[in-house]
């Protein structure tokens, strides 16, 4: 009887234990059932962000974020020398303005946007410092101030004063740089880009790049 009742009392036992390891089982399956929906869940919602940030960014791609006019003056001297020494009626003085349009911008095809960055509504755009896109003169802009010569000296003709203007808007783009021209186009494209990226929910984290890092936007 005693050993009837033991029996029983196992079989009991082992079948509570095995209902328990059961209900057990299913409600940890379930768990992680849920917990892999809903990381795949976060990840679908990554690679959407990921596509629409990329799309809006596109959108604005060819901005030119900075464009400024600026006048810049030539002065030009020679005089002709022979042997060490100067000669005589070969002088000449010349002295000009001309104006001229300058653009920076940013090559936004080359945004990266990494995908452990998007979470939630926030993401991180990494983007290539600004550069120098187009820098020339205008058209009949030029105004000769004056034109002293020798009776022997060259004369500055057209094509010398377009060499003139050429290489002095090389002078001028180093000049606006080292005022910080790039860095006002910089800020200017970071104004836009926040802005665009905002208008679709996301919260951007914009970052330039330094050359050295480049390599992560390829």
């Amino acid at each position: 009887m005693a050993d009837a009742f033991g029996a029983t009392m196992a079989m009991l036992l082992f079948v509570t234990l095995l209902a328990g390891g059961g209900i057990y089982y299913i409600v940890h399956l379930k768990r992680r059932q849920n917990d892999l929906e809903e990381t795949l869940e976060l990840q679908q919602n990554a690679a959407n962000l990921h596509t629409i940030i990329y799309s809006t960014i596109k959108d604005i791609a060819e901005l030119a974020t900075v464009r400024e006019e600026f006048t810049a003056e030539i002065f030009y001297e020679d005089i002709k020398e022979k042997f060490g020494f100067k000669l005589p009626f070969t002088g000449v003085k010349f002295q000009m303005t001309y104006s001229g349009v300058i653009k920076c911008g940013c090559d936004l095809t080359r945004a990266r946007i990494p995908e452990n960055s998007i979470t939630g509504n926030r993401a991180t755009i990494l983007l290539p410092q600004c550069t120098i896109i187009d820098i020339y003169s205008k058209p009949g802009s030029c105004n000769i101030i004056s034109n002293e010569s020798g009776i022997f000296a060259d004369k500055i003709t057209l094509e010398i004063q377009d060499e003139m203007v050429a290489k002095d808007l090389e002078r001028e783009k180093n000049h606006l740089i080292s005022e910080g021209i790039l860095q006002r186009a910089n800020e200017n494209v970071c104004r836009i880009v926040k802005a665009q990226i905002q208008a679709i929910g996301i919260n951007p984290h914009v970052v330039f790049l330094n050359s050295s890092d480049t390599r992560l936007l390829n």
